[in-house]
């Protein structure tokens, strides 16, 4: 599974368009769970899989610690989110792979410098932010995305070599 999951992240997938916005905002009341998915050292990561030098413990635990960010790093994050109000959830099995945090719409509107809408045609729990999540400097060097920003559904384009004969 991990040589499929590098092997997607080399190669990349295309993904098709999302369904359009909603004028309709979300209430700010509403809780809104996102995940603060950490960037890895990918050029090493690359490396090592170049050379046959992927470690043979595969646990979050262990490519965190070998690739993923410092522990003070990581603290700094959790405490980021929490300054903000939102409530730091462990994430089980994760290593310091990413930070799940849960709080209202309007809490996260402000820390991120978004206002999350809602998506034509789909169900409440469906939204997605109007801009770009603004994070800061020091966070964008540790942060590769913010899941759960956008809950639009997502069609990724397999490649060939991965579909089912």
């Amino acid at each position: 599974m991990l040589a499929f999951v590098i092997s997607m992240l080399l190669a990349g997938s295309p993904i098709l368009p999302p369904p359009p916005l909603a004028p309709e905002l979300v209430p700010p009341e509403t809780d809104i769970s996102i995940t603060l998915v950490l960037k890895l050292a990918e050029d090493r990561l690359k490396a090592d899989a170049k050379a046959g030098r992927l470690p043979k413990d595969v646990s979050p635990g262990a490519v965190s610690e070998k690739y993923g960010v410092s522990p003070e790093v990581f603290n700094r994050l959790k405490q980021w989110l929490a300054a903000a109000g939102l409530e730091v959830a462990e994430a089980q099995g994760s290593g310091r792979l990413m930070v799940p945090a849960h709080g209202s719409a309007a809490q996260v509107n402000k820390l991120f410098g978004i206002h999350l809408h809602r998506v034509k045609g789909h169900p409440v729990d469906i939204h997605a932010p109007d801009v770009k999540p603004k994070l800061p400097e020091w966070v964008q060097q540790s942060v590769k995305s913010v899941a759960g920003l956008d809950t639009r559904p997502v069609q990724v384009k397999v490649p060939n070599k991965y579909k089912a004969r």
